[in-house]
């Protein structure tokens, strides 16, 4: 077995200074449930009306400058997922049927429906062709009964398969899905007090392995690359878990807990963000093996993240409440980590070193002053300008991502009007 990695994160920080995630008003208190960031101009999100479960769609064509409404089918309700290809024109929203779109939301199609009440909270689309698996549950008196549909080919296929459950699966709530190709998918499982599950199946469902959490620990988000390496989140009302994959799933070690509660959210990148309960955004390195906790500014839930394929630094958040929110340098902020004032200034060295791409830097300033944190390269040339601006005194830790630099050495240099230090780190990637 492998060894599982715990990271430790100090999250009980005095304050935190420079947000980085702006709010988008976008008029409505619904519950949003998922956004889509399909390229730099086309944007996608859902909302949900959590009395009568209406759904709304919403649209964007100026890269979220300004959003407007489509309609969505007259019986179609309770849209939970959304999800459209890069062109931001073919897509499908998952709710009480699947209804898919080949012109950018004009129109819809209705894709499946049952003759029963189902509700899907997780569909994922995968592969050339797009194949498509989707979870969600139905309701037999006050018994969840798990449900999975799968297409081989979501855009030019009709045949749709309704998976037979094993009857030991009864009352597993399914709450995402993560598709792998036409033959194999990744699910998500809450069962209360219970385990919680992640399921996986490499023969259409036929047959299937679990994996289990701690009692009580649910699993709300699952994203994977192409690469067979993977994330999945959730937790409860108290604790947050996130546990990594690099075999599609075969095994999975735990990579963070916290107490920030439930994650309900995931996009996986080079990096990866993690949204939940209480406003919670947490960004993690690729391997898993750091993480930083952002803030959001909210305290609403968030169920929803998407990563901008083109450009890693612009993300969208959404949730409760209407809750929309956007960064454009990918959410990275400081964060005051002592309420103790320090005697004398200080530079450490960053961590991990070498980095690739997020590395965390420490200073401590005994004074309000204005303080600069800048990277260079070898050559002296500014790559980045981290922290510009006047900070009280205290101890600070802010996290750098060098996604877009080449490898190499880097020098960061701290600077207020008496001090003044710099040291060497090494991107490797």
């Amino acid at each position: 077995m492998k060894k599982l990695i715990y990271v430790l994160i100090f999250l009980a920080f005095a304050g935190l200074a420079n947000a980085q995630w702006s709010v988008v008003n976008m008029g409505t208190t619904n519950q949003f449930t998922d956004i889509e960031l399909s390229n730099d101009q086309t944007f996608f999100a859902t909302a949900v009306n959590n009395t009568t479960y209406d759904g709304t769609f919403y649209k964007s064509t100026n890269g979220g400058v300004n959003w407007f409404q489509l309609p969505l089918p007259t019986n179609f309700k309770a849209p939970y997922v959304c999800n459209f290809s890069s062109d931001g024109i073919n897509g499908f929203v998952a709710g009480t049927q699947i209804i898919k779109t080949s012109n950018g939301g004009l129109n819809w199609t209705v894709a499946y429906t049952s003759d029963d009440t189902v509700v899907f909270f997780g569909a994922d689309i995968e592969g050339t062709p797009k194949a498509f698996w989707a979870a969600g549950v139905k309701m037999s008196g006050s018994t969840m009964i798990p449900v999975v549909v799968r297409c081989p080919s979501f855009f030019t296929s009709n045949v749709y398969t309704r998976i037979t459950m094993p009857s030991s699966m009864s009352g597993y709530q399914l709450t995402c899905i993560a598709t792998i190709d036409s033959m194999s998918c990744l699910i998500g499982v809450q069962r209360g007090s219970q385990p919680g599950v992640i399921l996986k199946t490499t023969n259409k469902g036929v047959n299937w392995s679990e994996f289990y959490t701690p009692n009580g620990i649910e699993i709300w988000a699952i994203d994977m690359s192409s690469g067979g390496s993977g994330f999945a989140a959730g937790g409860n009302g108290g604790n947050s878990y996130i546990y990594m994959t690099t075999n599609t799933g075969v095994t999975w070690n735990l990579v963070y807990s916290g107490t920030q509660g439930r994650i309900r959210g995931l996009d996986f990148y080079s990096q990866v963000f993690a949204v939940g309960l209480n406003g919670t955004i947490l960004k993690g390195s690729g391997d898993g093996t750091i993480w930083s906790a952002q803030n959001s500014g909210v305290n609403n839930t968030l169920y929803a993240v998407s990563v901008l394929e083109s450009n890693h630094d612009i993300a969208y958040v959404a949730g409760d409440n209407g809750t929309m929110l956007k960064t454009n340098n990918g959410g990275i902020g400081i964060q005051n980590i002592s309420s103790e004032i320090p005697d004398k200034y200080s530079l450490s060295q960053n961590y991990p070193n070498p980095f690739n791409p997020l590395t965390k830097i420490r200073f401590a300033i005994p004074k309000n002053e204005i303080v600069t944190l800048k990277i260079y390269d070898l050559l002296g040339r500014e790559a980045a300008i981290l922290v510009n601006e006047k900070l009280q005194s205290g101890a600070y830790e802010t996290t750098f991502d060098a996604s877009s630099l080449p490898s190499g050495v880097y020098f960061y240099k701290l600077k207020t009007n008496t001090y003044s230090d710099t040291k060497k780190m090494i991107l490797i990637k």
